[in-house]
């Protein structure tokens, strides 16, 4: 028993560890709930920005193509009131403006810090173009067809309906150039928490490893022990104890003494 105990150059800490057999089993649980844990929060977070980003990303570009449809609805049907002088197209008209109105405010709100001026601008220009619009409009009612004509495809309206246009390309482009960015950083931070990860393994298997050795080394000591105490049992069966020595001598001196008298008592009767 003796020489399989641990030898006394053992760090005092496996020692500890080994007779506190619970203690890496807790760490381990510990460090593995905590890990997860802290894991799985970053994961969450980043999914939900990603998830986020990706859903207003789809928004802008909805929006965008909206706009474009929209643009393109209301001067047709300004032009097309102008020409025709049909009151039809001044009610259709109408109908599409709070839609525009609301594709413009979202992508206005979304845009970057650097393009707010140009919303700001591409807000102007939109209430000046709508203007021209309602005054061709009111012409035609006034029966002057020709006045609404020259109102609506004079240089002036082009040049700001172009400007109009392009500004409004400016502005969804470089919100899909931030949004993009925004994207790159999620990747960033998935790539981060992915090296953290591998980082974490060893930890995780090292005090797995750790509980291992524990069970493994306290059913050892534990085996050490029954077989200790069962060879104990077992010198304690073979070797007579110090009373049972005593009668055995008592007897022999006993048997000895009769083989004595009956060698006397031969004797004599011869």
């Amino acid at each position: 028993m003796n020489n399989q105990q641990l030898p006394t150059s053992t760090p005092r800490i496996w020692q500890f560890v080994r007779s506190n057999l619970f203690l890496p089993m807790n760490i381990a649980l510990a460090s593995n709930v905590l890990l997860l844990g802290i894991g799985a929060t970053h994961v969450w977070h980043v999914y939900q920005g990603f998830r986020s980003t990706v859903e207003n990303q789809l928004e802008l570009e909805r929006k965008g193509n909206e706009i474009k449809y929209l643009d393109e609805v209301l001067t047709m049907s300004a032009k097309m009131s102008s020409t025709s002088g049909n009151s039809y197209w001044e009610k259709r008209y109408n109908e599409f403006i709070p839609k525009l109105d609301t594709a413009l405010k979202y992508t206005f709100d979304n845009s970057s810090k650097a393009m707010q001026a140009q919303a700001q601008q591409n807000a102007e220009i939109n209430i000046l173009l709508l203007k021209m619009e309602s005054d061709a409009f009111k012409l035609v009612r006034q029966k002057k067809i020709v006045a609404a004509q020259s109102l609506l495809f004079s240089p002036e309206y082009e040049k700001q309906k172009k400007i109009y246009t392009e500004v409004n390309d400016l502005i969804l482009a470089d919100s899909k150039k931030s949004i993009q960015q925004q994207l790159n950083d999620y990747q960033q931070q998935l790539l981060i928490l992915l090296g953290l990860a591998l980082g974490m393994l060893p930890i995780l298997l090292g005090s797995w490893f750790l509980v291992i050795w524990s069970i493994r080394n306290h059913l050892r000591d534990q085996a050490l022990a029954l077989e200790h105490q069962q060879s104990s049992q077992d010198d304690a069966l073979i070797l007579p104890s110090p009373l049972e020595k005593e009668v055995q001598y008592l007897q022999q001196q006993q048997q000895h003494q009769n083989q004595t008298f009956q060698q006397d008592h031969e004797q004599l009767q011869q």
